[in-house]
């Protein structure tokens, strides 16, 4: 890789730091900039849009952007998530929060492994 391409991949990975760290401040405006900015960089890589999806309250704009991140990462499972929620299709109350555990349940002993 060349100098350059090392130093954009730096100035990338700043900007969606920099980026993530405003959204979760509640910087909404600066977050936009930062990874508006990193977007335009068009790498295969879903956390701009994924984190611009989290800067805004209208659900047609959180839509839009985590289109944009499953269009860069189709396997990427926080946007599929996300936009599975924006959805009608699914019983909300029935979602498990990320990391939370299900117990397991054998069939034959209907009971609780």
């Amino acid at each position: 890789m060349s100098t350059t391409g090392r130093f954009e991949d730096i100035i990338y990975e700043q900007l969606v730091t920099d980026g993530i760290n405003a959204v979760k401040a509640g910087l909404r405006e600066q977050a936009r900039k930062h990874l508006e900015k990193a977007a335009s960089y068009r790498k295969p890589d879903a956390r701009p849009w994924i984190w611009l999806s989290a800067s805004t309250d209208d659900p047609a704009e959180q839509k839009k952007y985590l289109e944009f991140a499953v269009a860069s990462d189709p396997f990427n499972t926080a946007a599929r998530r996300g936009l599975v929620m924006l959805s009608d299709k699914v019983d909300k109350g029935r979602i498990l929060a990320v990391g939370e555990a299900v117990e397991l349940v054998d069939p034959q002993a209907n009971s609780i492994i």
